[in-house]
């Protein structure tokens, strides 16, 4: 299940998915999110992030190294080599076969964690420090991700902001902490944080080796206008602008936006695309027509904002 809601685009069986989702962790006296957090395969990996597979007298040495998972042989006097040696490449077949399965369905598990990851943003979870640390510090898989990201520290009142540093944490400007263990941690946004440690944040990620899995210091923050305030429910900030059609229509099917298609036929010259945010009880509508000069079309290369 946890797959199929990050593959399926569709918003009906999206909708099926997060209904069995939640019957699932309603037996379990949990939620959803916890559930799935709870399933993350390791893939065999070790704490190090690597697993290793015995092919013939060579080893196969599957890793994750930053966004990327990777295959490497090791031969019997520890060379390593990027392709397996020809002297198993013909002898091992099957073998060689099944651990380049092994590397995409690691693969494929590594984009699913990360996308869970990412839709933490709009759940605004919190964990106990002991949970959150072997879900998302000690987990063979979601470490390399867990890692890399800023977490927000809650004790007595106090926040703190860290990211993880060899066995311990750091501050934006390198100092070491120690968070208790009776702290609560959440995911870090920008939108939460004022100038100061957003820059300092950017800046440590600009000067150091840790590449992010996904924007998290350099997200968008879009702070409100004199005139969205005024009008309150909704914004012309990016009223009138001219799109390709057929991107805009991929990266709603990507982030899970559901919308109509615009086409030549009643009603297809206009579009509203929608997502729920359950945890925040809103939802948003983005609206969109076909291009005037367009319009009858039979392939809609243009559309523009509402």
């Amino acid at each position: 299940l946890g797959r199929l809601k990050a593959k399926v685009t569709s918003q009906n069986v999206s909708k099926q998915i997060a209904k069995a989702l939640e019957g699932a962790a309603e037996r379990a006296g949990i939620t959803a999110s916890e559930l799935l957090e709870l399933a993350v395969p390791t893939q065999g990996l070790g704490a190090d992030a690597r697993r290793e597979i015995p092919v013939g007298d060579h080893t196969a040495v599957l890793s994750i190294e930053g966004d990327e998972a990777e295959l490497s042989w090791r031969t019997p006097d520890g060379r390593l080599t990027a392709k397996p040696p020809a002297s198993i490449a013909e002898t091992q077949k099957a073998a060689v076969a099944r651990v380049k399965d092994e590397l995409k369905e690691l693969r494929k598990a590594l984009a699913i964690e990360r996308g869970r990851i990412e839709d933490l943003f709009l759940e605004g979870r919190e964990w106990a420090f002991a949970d959150w640390r072997a879900r998302y510090l000690d987990h063979p898989l979601t470490r390399t991700i867990g890692r890399r990201l800023i977490w927000t520290f809650v004790e007595n009142g106090v926040e703190t902001s860290l990211i993880a540093a060899g066995d311990g944490f750091e501050t934006p400007d390198g100092r070491a902490s120690v968070p208790g263990e009776t702290a609560r941690v959440r995911l870090w946004h920008p939108i939460d944080a004022r100038e100061a440690p957003i820059a300092a944040w950017r800046t440590r990620l600009l000067e150091g080796p840790v590449r992010q899995p996904f924007k998290q210091a350099f997200r968008e923050v879009y702070l409100l206008t004199p005139a969205e305030e005024e009008t309150e429910l909704y914004s012309n900030r990016f009223a009138a602008h001219i799109l390709r059609y057929p991107q805009v229509r991929a990266l709603m099917t990507a982030r899970r936006w559901g919308s109509n298609f615009l086409g030549p036929f009643d009603g297809g010259d206009t579009g509203v695309a929608k997502r729920d945010f359950p945890s925040h009880g809103i939802r948003a509508e983005f609206w969109y027509d076909q291009l005037r000069a367009e319009f009858g079309t039979e392939v809609v290369e243009h559309c523009t904002t509402d």
